[in-house]
This record gives C-alpha cells, structure tokens and sequence, in this order.
C-alpha cells in the first residue's frame, strides 16, 4: 500500500529547477521503479541541508521508497522510508511521521536488520506520542499499528514490537527498555493485557541480561522516572497491580501472579541465581497455598502447610532438621509422661526408642505400653514417613538442579 506522502504532488519549482526529479518523475510514469527510487533518493540527498524545504525532501523521499519497495530493494526502501520520516519530524508532528518510521521497520525487517527494525519502531512510538491528537485515525498504517487507537496505545505496539526486534540482535538491554515503556503506555489510556505482558517481558528480559530482580538494581535498569526511583518503586508491585487492574476477581489476579513467579523462579535458576530463585519459588508456594484455602481446598492447603513448616517447600534442610528433632522429642516426652514404654527406666529409655520407631528401625527390647503408647508409636511412625519422604523431596530438587 502506498503512503500518502508518497502520492503527495511536488512543488511545481522544484520540479521545473531539477533534471533529475523530473527524470526521476518520467521513470516512475513508465513503470521504471529501480530507476525512478535511485533518482528521488539522490533527490533527496540534494535536498538535505535546504532547511525551507524539508517537506519537500520528505515527499521525494517517500517516493524513492514506494519506488525501491515495489523492486524489492529492502534495504534502500527502508533507509527512504527513515530519511523521509526524520526529514518530516522537522516540520510537523502527525500520525504520518510514525507511520513512515513503520514502515522503515518492515523494510529493515524484511532485510534482516533487526537492530534497525528495532530503532525505527521506537522512533515511531515517539513520533506517535508527540502528535497533536489524541486518537489515530487512518487507513494509511501498516502493521503492527492500529487503524484506530488512541495515540498511546499505537505508541505503545511499535514499542513492544521493537521490544521484539532488539532481542532478534542480543540487543537485550534495548529491548527491556522498550517492553518497559510499552506497558507504561498501554496503561495511559485503559487497563488492558497487553500493558501486564509488556512489564513481564521487561523484567524477564531483566533476568536473562542482569541475571537479578533485585528492586534496587531494577530501579536502575529499567527507564523509570526521578520520582519512581526516588519513592523507591518495586518494579514487581507495579507488574502484579497491572494484572489486578485487569483480573476479572483477586482469584484471577492470584493464579497469574503464581504463573509469573514460577516463571521467574525457573529464569533466575537458569542463570544461576539460584537466592532468588529460592525467593520465588518460596513466593509462588505461598500463593499457591493461600489460594488453596481461600478456595476451600482443605487437604491440599494442610499438605502445603505441613510442607512448608517442615521444610519450606522442600528449600530448608534446617527446618527439616529441627522438624525432625521436634517430633523426636515430643514423642519422648510423652511417652514418658503417659509410660507408654514397657521395660523403659529413665529418660534415655525413653528418648532412645522415640528414636528408633521415628526412623523405623523398631525395638526388640521395648514395645508399647497400653492404648497411649500404641497412639503414640502410630503417631511417630507416620511422622517419620512423612519427614523421610520430605527429604527425599529436598534430596531430588538438589539433584534436579545440579
């Protein structure tokens, strides 16, 4: 589809003082595209220090890359296309200017030059942030960009788009720049989805680049204003507060929190930063279980419980340890007080055969005294399936990591 500045007339003088546009002109007529798009490029290159008349060079321009696009002259076109807009940013502030940056990013893209594909959709994005209007109305874009949207929203898609084709080129630390500002945008005009995806994007692409959500180290990484680093704006909270902006209920907004912690947990594993990973996983266990009860899913919300004060979801070998010495202690105790022990004499009869029925080992010497102390060596020996089952858990997320 060929651009309205591309069809725009030319100003009659420079028509009439110019051989090479009006060659450039009867090149196009007769359907000699390559010749006609090298004629108004070296047009425009004339015309690059001639202040007055920008727009013109604009229109030439806008030709040179209609002419080298329908040849499939990629790279050409889409350095057209980035001349023109840049010459036209100098005299007007319209939804033409991004479109031509647009286009200038499906012509690199479509050479290959992802960085430059990247570069010319954030430019658009700016050029759609500084028009006069506040709604895009045309039937002249191509996409990624909207017919109709309000300008922040058309901004925010070219962003998230070069979000995608800086991380084609590596160029990670552009593309969490772009994701970030496409989510602060897209929240401009109304809650929506696309605003909570592009701030999981920036930070995941965070991840992968600084190998840290560390708040602290966010706050400097990502494009945040004075203000926001100043109050000390958690890049997490304000991910998780674009989510409930949109969640149909505080159940919603909880499983999709669950789903983004575990998929930080796993990103920052895969980097290595395995404290944060931990605090993650710890994070997405709590919201698990939380949701459990809130949803009255008893069992499952006591099994998570029991996990958790054990051994936190399997992350805590000290906690099993004290678990363990709690239960074997407890036990002793009680069969003393309710001489739940034949043949035992003193404490250490006691706390000796708490011990061997915790770890299954069984006594041949003692057995349980009466309906207390049967209660009581159950009691224990469920325990001690429960906590050896609990470090077999431990033990495999060790070796699953390593």
């Amino acid at each position: 589809m060929r651009h309205e500045l591309a069809q725009a007339s030319l100003h009659p003088d420079l028509i009439a003082k110019s051989d090479r546009l009006r060659d450039g002109l009867e090149c196009e007529a007769s359907g000699q595209w390559y010749l006609a798009g090298e004629r108004f490029r070296a047009m425009g290159r004339e015309l690059e220090n001639v202040v007055d008349l920008q727009l013109e060079r604009a229109k030439v321009l806008a030709r040179a890359a209609y002419c080298l696009d329908l040849v499939g002259e990629d790279h050409d076109a889409a350095w057209s296309y980035l001349e023109a807009a840049q010459a036209l940013r100098t005299v007007m502030h319209g939804a033409q200017v991004g479109e031509l940056f647009n286009r200038a990013a499906a012509r690199f893209r479509a050479a290959g030059e992802y960085f430059n594909a990247g570069f010319s959709l954030t430019c658009a994005g700016d050029a759609f942030i500084e028009m006069s209007e506040s709604l895009l109305n045309t039937q002249d874009n191509i996409p990624p960009v909207p017919l109709h949207a309000g300008k922040f929203t058309a901004a925010a898609t070219c962003l998230s788009a070069a979000g995608e084709e800086f991380l084609k080129t590596e160029e990670r630390g552009w593309a969490r720049s772009a994701y970030w500002r496409s989510g602060v945008l897209h929240r401009q005009e109304l809650p929506c989805v696309q605003a909570s995806i592009a701030f999981e994007q920036a930070l995941l692409v965070c991840v992968r680049v600084d190998k840290t959500l560390d708040p602290a180290h966010l706050r400097l990484a990502l494009p945040l204003t004075d203000e926001e680093r100043t109050a000390k704006l958690d890049p997490v909270a304000v991910l998780e507060e674009a989510i409930r902006a949109i969640a149909r209920s505080d159940a919603d907004a909880d499983e999709e929190m669950i789903r983004i912690f575990r998929s930080f947990s796993f990103e920052l594993k895969a980097v290595g930063n395995r404290s944060e990973s931990r605090t993650y996983y710890i994070a997405w266990r709590r919201r698990f279980e939380s949701r459990c009860w809130n949803e009255r899913r008893i069992a499952t919300w006591l099994g998570h419980v029991v996990w958790r004060l054990t051994c936190l979801y399997g992350e805590s070998l000290v906690r099993w340890s004290i678990s363990c010495t709690a239960v074997f202690g407890l036990c002793a105790l009680l069969f003393s007080i309710t001489d739940g022990v034949r043949s035992a004499q003193t404490w250490t009869d006691y706390a000796y055969y708490s011990l061997v029925i915790l770890t299954g080992l069984g006594s041949n010497d003692m057995s349980p005294n009466g309906p207390a102390g049967l209660t009581l060596v159950c009691a224990e020996v469920l325990a001690g399936i429960l906590l050896f089952g609990l470090l077999l858990t431990f033990l495999a997320r060790k070796v699953f990591e390593e």
